[in-house]
């Protein structure tokens, strides 16, 4: 099993399309019980 973290994967998702094609991601959007600026969930 291989692991990738990023903490922003929109930069990275195209660089990587090929090595994800066909398999499950996982999207953790936050850690914060509260958080005002929630932009990067969109991207």
């Amino acid at each position: 099993m291989k692991l990738f973290l990023c903490s922003h994967f929109s930069s990275v998702g195209s660089l990587i399309k090929e090595e994800i094609e066909n398999k499950k991601v996982a999207f953790i959007p936050t850690a914060s019980l509260r958080e005002g600026y929630t932009g990067y969930v969109g991207s």
